[in-house]
């Protein structure tokens, strides 16, 4: 693997969510205008470099895929040429990352105009465990925050603040069925979907 660069942004000293992003050698013509849309979207390039996977490093990484049907062709994929990786950070930074990848595959059909890159040539990291494993694998000398303070820094900005509310809410109307009207109640005030005007039957 060769080091190019190393971007260290503004997520540096905090808590924040990581996930590994990866440009393959199909789409590296792309990666100024990639880049520019993870920017954009206010995530941090915290780690980058220009890697060179051998068939045997990309069988390391995608093992999880290893009884899928599309492994082999993501191994050779990967193993084909050089890559770009990084390190991606930010409040939500996994599900932020996918969420680009999907517009920029599904470009052709909202915007003709837009910029067009295929799924199959980008990566991203499923979870957050599969994120660490794979930041650790491509960046080694990466420190990554504690689980446990990465959690808890989670719970506090992500999940607190939201469940606090549905109790209240909770205590309030006093339903017949508290853990249904909880999980609606939660459906309709997830932060990421929007607040629903849909009522409660319960």
């Amino acid at each position: 693997m060769n080091t190019d660069t190393d971007h260290m942004g503004k997520s540096e000293g905090k808590v924040l969510e990581s996930t590994l992003a990866l440009i393959k050698s199909n789409a590296l013509h792309l990666a100024e205008e990639i880049e520019k849309e993870i920017i954009q979207r206010d995530l941090t390039i915290a780690k980058k470099k220009t890697v060179r996977l051998n068939e045997e490093q990309c069988i390391d990484f995608y093992m999880d895929m290893a009884r899928s049907a599309s492994f082999d062709q993501v191994v050779r994929q990967l193993s084909s040429g050089e890559a770009i990786a990084m390190v991606l950070e930010g409040r939500r930074a996994i599900g932020t990352w996918k969420n680009i990848i999907q517009k920029l595959d599904n470009a052709p059909f909202e915007n003709y105009h837009q910029l067009h890159v295929d799924k199959e040539c980008l990566h991203a990291s499923d979870d957050y465990f599969k994120a660490r494993r794979e930041i650790q694998f491509i960046f080694p000398e990466v420190q990554l925050v504690p689980w446990n303070e990465e959690v808890q820094h989670y719970l506090q900005e992500e999940v607190i603040p939201t469940m606090s509310r549905a109790l209240e809410e909770l205590a309030r109307t006093n339903p017949i069925d508290p853990l249904k009207w909880l999980a609606s109640w939660l459906w309709r005030h997830d932060p990421q979907r929007g607040e629903s005007t849909i009522a409660d039957d319960y």
